[in-house]
C-alpha cells in the first residue's frame, strides 16, 4: 500500500513538473520575440526625432503588434498561475489530514457528521476499514457538518484513504 501510495504521489509530482514546465518553453519563445522585436524597433527609431516618431506610432500598426506580443505574455502567466492554483488545491484536497468527527445513534443505525474542519473533504476518499456496512448514497459530494450515514450495521471502521487515518470504530447491532 505505502509503495503504490508513493508512486502516486511520484506520479503526480512528476505530472506538475512537467506541467509547470510547458509555459516556460513559450516564455522562452516569447523572450526571444520579444528581442527581436525590440531590436528591430530601436532600429526603426534610433535616428528619429520626436515628431516623426509621433508620427510613426499614430500610422504604424508597431504599437497594436507590441500590445499583442505583451497580451500573450500575460495570458501565458494567467495560465500558469491557474495550473499552479489547481496543482495546490488538487493536493491539498487529497493530502492534508481532514478532522471529522462523528456520533453515532445506535437505537436509529445512524452515524452524524458533527464537525469537519474542512468543507473539500471528499466523501469518496473515505471508506469502511471495518466488517459493517452502511448507506452513504443520499449524501452529497463532500463531507458536511449534519450528513447522516444511514442503514449502520456491524463494525464500521472510518479510513481517510490517501493518508490512512483511522476515524472512530462504532459497532452497530
Amino acid at each position: 500500500m505505502k509503495k503504490m501510495k508513493k508512486k502516486i504521489i511520484l506520479g503526480s509530482l512528476l505530472a506538475v513538473f512537467i506541467l509547470m514546465m510547458l509555459p516556460a518553453v513559450n516564455a522562452v519563445e516569447y523572450n526571444t520575440v520579444a528581442k527581436a522585436n525590440k531590436s528591430n524597433l530601436f532600429e526603426q527609431i534610433k535616428d528619429m526625432d520626436i515628431e516623426q516618431l509621433k508620427e510613426q506610432l499614430n500610422n504604424n500598426d508597431t504599437p497594436s503588434k507590441l500590445k499583442i506580443i505583451l497580451l500573450f505574455g500575460l495570458l501565458l502567466g494567467i495560465t500558469a498561475l491557474t495550473i499552479a492554483v489547481l496543482v495546490i488545491v488538487v493536493f491539498k484536497i487529497i493530502l492534508v489530514e481532514p478532522s471529522i468527527e462523528f456520533e453515532p445513534n445506535y437505537d436509529n443505525n445512524t452515524l452524524t457528521v458533527i464537525s469537519v474542519d474542512h468543507n473539500y473533504t471528499l466523501w469518496s476518499l473515505i471508506e469502511n476499514n471495518g466488517t459493517g456496512s452502511y448507506n452513504t448514497s443520499g449524501l452529497g459530494l463532500f463531507v458536511k457538518v449534519g450528513d447522516i450515514i444511514t442503514e449502520c450495521s456491524g463494525e464500521i471502521n472510518l479510513l481517510y484513504r490517501p493518508t490512512n487515518i483511522q476515524y472512530e470504530r462504532f459497532v452497530f447491532s
